[in-house]
């Protein structure tokens, strides 16, 4: 308990959560992003032109276009995990610091 009444890690939680926050925000979160869009297109590459809406296509040919274009290896799944690791060390931090006021 004596760590936590330290000025100095008081301002520290919230700068770790902070950081995860940036962290989050600009590099996991396009990750998931890019992910995410790869599997809507994966997910419907065995359905036909006929079963879709012309709504549904223009959206699947411009994910596929996406997808193509940027020819980017699809991120690991391993980064959902690293999220919600990252939100709960956040949450922790942030409960941590509330609770010491």
């Amino acid at each position: 308990r004596k760590l936590l009444d330290c000025s100095a890690t008081q301002s520290l939680l919230p700068a770790v959560a902070t950081a995860i926050l940036l962290l989050e925000a600009f590099y996991i979160a396009p990750k998931l992003y890019i992910r995410a869009k790869a599997q809507i297109v994966e997910g419907f590459d065995g359905v036909s032109n006929d079963d879709m809406t012309t709504a549904e296509q223009s959206t699947i040919v411009t994910l596929r276009d996406d997808a193509v274009n940027k020819s980017q290896k699809i991120p690991s799944s391993k980064w959902h995990f690293v999220y919600v690791l990252l939100e709960l060390i956040k949450v922790l931090c942030l409960n941590i610091f509330v609770s010491s006021l």
